[in-house]
Order: C-alpha cells, then structure tokens, then sequence
C-alpha cells in the first residue's frame, strides 16, 4: 500500500513536484481512487492508502492536467487508460469533450465563407507550406483530410457513399502504384466494414455523442476491462525497447496519449458494438491472452541481428504459437456457434 506522504516522495523523484492538498482535490474530483483503510495489527492502529498502480495514475494524471488544463479532459483520458474511474464521470466527461470538439470546430468553421471547407483548406495551406514530403501524396492526403473534415461535422453535405469512394480511393493508391482501378473486392471490403462497426456512429459528431448517450454502465464497465490491459501491453512493448528509445521518451505520457486520443476511443465503440450485435465473440478473452503472453517476455528475450531487425528467443516463439493455437481454435469455435 502507498500512502499520500509515499505517493508525493514517489511523484518527486519522477519530477513531478505536487503537494499533499493537490492529491486530496484530485481524489475528490475522481481523478483518483479513494483512500483504502488499512489495519496494522491489533493495537497499533491503521494507516490509509492506495493500491500500488496509483503511481501511474498519478503520473498520467499529472500529464493530463498539464496537456489538456481541464479535469474533464483528465477524466476521460485515465478512464480511456483503464485506470480506476467510475463508469459515470466517464461517461460524463467523455459527453463534454465531443460537444467541447463539436461546438469548437463549428465555431472555427463559422469564419469562413464556405463553412467546413473553407477550415479544411485553411488547414491545407497551413501544412502544404511546412511540409517537405513529395507534393502529390501530399495533395491526396490533404484532399482526404478535407473531406473527412466536411463528413465528419457538416451534417448538410454528408455523403456517405461519396466517402467510401474516396476511402477505396486512398486504400487504392498505397496498394497500387501502378494506380491501376480498384477492385469490386477493394469496394466490397470498405462496404462490410462500414455497416458492420457502423462508421459513422464512431466518427461522426453528432451521431457520435448520441451513440456515448446510450452506452450503459455496464457496457462502459465491459469495455473498461480491457482497456487498461491495452495500455499494460503497449507500455511493455516500449519497455522491451533498447535503452536509447526508452530514454527518448516518456513511456507513461506516450500511452497514455495514444489511448486518450487514438486507441480508447475506437477500441471502446466497436468492443461495445461488437458485443452488442455479438456478445459471444472472445474479444476480451483474447486481449487477455495476449497480455499474460508479453507479461512473459523479457529484454533479455529479445536480440538484435547482423541486419539491424530484432529476433525473439526460441521459447517465446514456441510460446507464443501455443497461444495463438488456442485462440484460433476458441474463435472458430463461437463463429461456428453463432452460425449454426
């Protein structure tokens, strides 16, 4: 167990210099767990504390507050982390960050004549001028953002078969260089997966914020359990770096980042999907057993070779086909089923 006076001896030598009055009002805003009791024997009272994982929570914490200035915004990315947050203040806070997004970019969007559009080639001009990359992949990709701008908040030229198009358009050029046409398989793809996740109620804005409206506390609970594995298997994977790449970054904030704003958001919209359409699919089970598997894997498991690529030891390959093996078999097992 750590106490608060531990807590803050901890924080300081990660560099983090906070006071004892700071950790109360992050408590009691939820940013932590509460205090646990515990006993110390019989006659010599007791003392109160937290699990030894609040250091990380603390530290990202601390990042949060420090990126972002607002307690909602910290809110949603420990939460989005798989740290220790109640499903409410999740939900709660994940509301105002879209309607905070939404009602930004709408504002921003207003300057200029052509709404959207006009921001979106603002956007272009911005980023055609720093960048140094080669001009017509640039323009692709500056062409895509536009519309995906426009898609994702003008609710009057929404077009949604107009932005698949553009979707295989884009699949097409990174997989074809011969820009031959895409294929009727390349369109088909694009169509299954956007009617199976439902694309637009994960990217949208105002579909978005309806979908997190319906999420129930025990949907936002199912998704949180994998969550902060996701977050535990991505921190391993930087700490399984050399020493160099670990130095060059901050492993915690890195995450923690990543899946505020890229991987916890999209994870916890199709796992909640997904279990709705298909509760029985492993999802959980397998997330699971990916990360007992790397909770295995050590540095001294891993080497680099002649070319420069690195190689893992014999026993975590052999390992890691075992696993592989029976998630593959416990998959063809529900598939087959919830087909028949």
């Amino acid at each position: 167990m750590i106490t608060p006076a531990q807590l803050i001896t901890q924080l300081k030598d990660a560099g983090i210099n906070r006071e004892s009055r700071v950790l109360t009002d992050w408590r009691e805003r939820g940013l932590l767990p509460p205090l646990r009791r515990q006993g110390l024997g019989r006659g010599k009272g007791s003392i109160y504390g937290w699990d030894e994982e609040v250091l990380e929570q603390a530290i990202a914490t601390h990042w949060l507050l420090d990126r972002y200035g607002r307690a909602d915004e910290a809110l949603l990315g420990l939460w989005l982390s798989g740290f220790t947050i109640s499903s409410d203040k999740a939900q709660k806070a994940w509301l105002k960050h879209l309607k905070y997004i939404q009602n930004r970019r709408q504002q921003t969007a207003s300057q200029f004549r052509d709404n959207f559009l006009g921001l979106g080639l603002s956007w272009s001009r911005r980023l055609r001028k720093k960048s140094t990359s080669d001009k017509s992949i640039l323009e692709s990709y500056l062409s895509f953002m536009r519309e995906t701008l426009e898609w994702l908040n003008d609710d009057d030229e929404r077009d949604d078969i107009a932005y698949q198009d553009l979707i295989v358009e884009i699949l097409n050029r990174f997989d074809n260089p011969n820009q031959e046409p895409a294929s009727k398989k390349l369109y088909k793809i694009v169509s299954v997966v956007w009617s199976e996740l439902e694309i637009p109620r994960l990217f949208r804005s105002n579909e978005s914020i309806e979908f997190t409206k319906s999420v129930s506390e025990l949907e936002f609970e199912y998704a949180h359990q994998s969550l902060g594995l996701i977050r535990q298997i991505i921190q391993h994977l930087l700490e399984l770096q050399d020493t160099e790449a670990q130095e060059a970054i901050d492993p915690v904030g890195q995450v923690t980042f990543l899946m505020k704003d890229f991987i916890g958001p999209f994870i916890t919209k199709v796992m909640i999907m997904e279990n709705r359409m298909l509760p029985n699919l492993p999802i959980v089970k397998s997330i699971s057993a990916i990360h007992s598997f790397l909770n295995n894997v050590e540095l001294s498991d891993i080497s680099q070779t002649d070319d420069g690529t690195y190689t893992v030891s014999q026993g975590v390959r052999s390992e890691w086909l075992k696993v592989r093996e029976n998630l593959f078999h416990i998959w063809k097992a529900t598939t087959e089923q919830i087909a028949n």
